[in-house]
Protein backbone atom coordinates (compact mmCIF):
# COMPACT_ATOMS: atom_id res chain seq x y z
CA UNK A 1 0.00 0.00 0.00
CA UNK A 2 1.30 3.50 -1.38
CA UNK A 3 1.42 5.89 1.72
CA UNK A 4 -1.79 7.33 2.74
CA UNK A 5 -2.48 11.32 2.45
CA UNK A 6 -6.15 11.62 3.98
CA UNK A 7 -8.74 10.50 5.87
CA UNK A 8 -10.44 10.11 2.05
CA UNK A 9 -7.69 7.76 0.80
CA UNK A 10 -7.38 5.80 4.48
CA UNK A 11 -10.93 4.82 4.33
CA UNK A 12 -10.95 4.15 0.20
CA UNK A 13 -8.36 1.65 1.03
CA UNK A 14 -10.18 0.21 4.03
CA UNK A 15 -12.94 -0.23 2.50
CA UNK A 16 -11.09 -2.11 -0.69
CA UNK A 17 -9.42 -4.46 1.59
CA UNK A 18 -12.85 -5.27 3.27
CA UNK A 19 -14.31 -5.85 -0.32
CA UNK A 20 -11.60 -8.04 -1.18
CA UNK A 21 -11.67 -9.97 1.79
CA UNK A 22 -15.27 -10.60 1.53
CA UNK A 23 -15.05 -11.57 -2.23
CA UNK A 24 -11.92 -13.59 -1.42
CA UNK A 25 -14.66 -15.76 1.34
CA UNK A 26 -17.54 -16.12 -1.19
CA UNK A 27 -14.65 -17.30 -3.87
CA UNK A 28 -13.44 -20.08 -1.67
CA UNK A 29 -16.18 -20.68 0.75
CA UNK A 30 -16.73 -24.29 -0.92
CA UNK A 31 -13.44 -25.18 -0.68
CA UNK A 32 -12.51 -24.19 2.87
CA UNK A 33 -15.93 -22.78 5.12
CA UNK A 34 -13.92 -20.83 7.59
CA UNK A 35 -17.34 -18.71 9.30
CA UNK A 36 -17.06 -21.22 12.35
CA UNK A 37 -13.62 -20.24 12.80
CA UNK A 38 -14.24 -16.45 12.30
CA UNK A 39 -17.31 -16.45 14.87
CA UNK A 40 -15.49 -17.97 17.30
CA UNK A 41 -12.44 -16.15 16.89
CA UNK A 42 -15.10 -12.94 17.54
CA UNK A 43 -16.44 -14.12 20.10
CA UNK A 44 -13.55 -14.69 21.94
CA UNK A 45 -12.31 -10.81 21.05
CA UNK A 46 -15.84 -9.23 22.44
CA UNK A 47 -15.77 -11.78 25.86
CA UNK A 48 -11.89 -10.49 26.53
CA UNK A 49 -12.18 -6.63 25.65
CA UNK A 50 -15.62 -6.38 26.30
CA UNK A 51 -15.68 -2.32 28.38
CA UNK A 52 -11.98 -2.47 27.61
CA UNK A 53 -12.27 -0.49 24.58
CA UNK A 54 -11.49 3.28 26.18
CA UNK A 55 -8.46 1.30 28.26
CA UNK A 56 -7.17 -0.47 24.88
CA UNK A 57 -7.21 2.97 23.37
CA UNK A 58 -4.87 4.81 26.08
CA UNK A 59 -2.54 2.28 25.43
CA UNK A 60 -2.27 1.91 21.99
CA UNK A 61 -1.43 6.00 22.31
CA UNK A 62 1.47 4.62 24.83
CA UNK A 63 2.99 2.04 22.70
CA UNK A 64 2.98 4.54 19.74
CA UNK A 65 5.25 6.69 22.41
CA UNK A 66 9.17 6.96 21.78
CA UNK A 67 11.29 4.76 24.49
CA UNK A 68 12.70 7.46 26.63
CA UNK A 69 11.65 10.87 24.32
CA UNK A 70 10.18 11.78 27.50
CA UNK A 71 6.31 12.18 28.61
CA UNK A 72 3.44 11.56 26.08
CA UNK A 73 0.73 13.24 25.75
CA UNK A 74 -3.58 11.42 24.95
CA UNK A 75 -6.00 13.45 24.50
CA UNK A 76 -9.78 11.58 24.77
CA UNK A 77 -12.96 13.72 23.74
CA UNK A 78 -16.32 12.95 23.02
CA UNK A 79 -18.39 15.15 21.14
CA UNK A 80 -21.87 14.11 22.33
CA UNK A 81 -23.86 16.12 19.88
CA UNK A 82 -22.27 14.34 16.96
CA UNK A 83 -23.33 11.47 15.42
CA UNK A 84 -26.69 9.29 17.19
CA UNK A 85 -24.30 8.50 19.88
CA UNK A 86 -22.14 10.71 19.79
CA UNK A 87 -17.75 10.35 18.66
CA UNK A 88 -15.21 9.99 20.88
CA UNK A 89 -11.62 11.09 19.60
CA UNK A 90 -8.71 10.09 21.22
CA UNK A 91 -5.01 11.61 19.92
CA UNK A 92 -1.49 11.12 20.95
CA UNK A 93 1.75 12.69 20.36
CA UNK A 94 3.04 9.12 19.36
CA UNK A 95 4.35 7.70 15.74
CA UNK A 96 1.50 7.67 13.61
CA UNK A 97 0.09 4.64 11.59
CA UNK A 98 2.36 3.72 8.52
CA UNK A 99 1.22 1.44 5.69
CA UNK A 100 2.14 -1.58 7.74
CA UNK A 101 0.18 -0.66 10.62
CA UNK A 102 -3.05 0.39 8.80
CA UNK A 103 -3.01 -3.19 6.82
CA UNK A 104 -2.85 -4.83 10.26
CA UNK A 105 -5.73 -2.96 11.61
CA UNK A 106 -7.56 -4.38 8.69
CA UNK A 107 -6.62 -7.68 8.67
CA UNK A 108 -8.58 -10.51 10.81
CA UNK A 109 -6.64 -11.61 14.36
Amino acid sequence: MAEVSSRQEADAWLRGRARGTVWAHLDTREVADFAPSVKSMIEQTQREYSGRFLFELIQNAYDREPRGGGAGRVVIVLAEDEGNYGTLYVANTGKGFDAGDVRRIGSLG
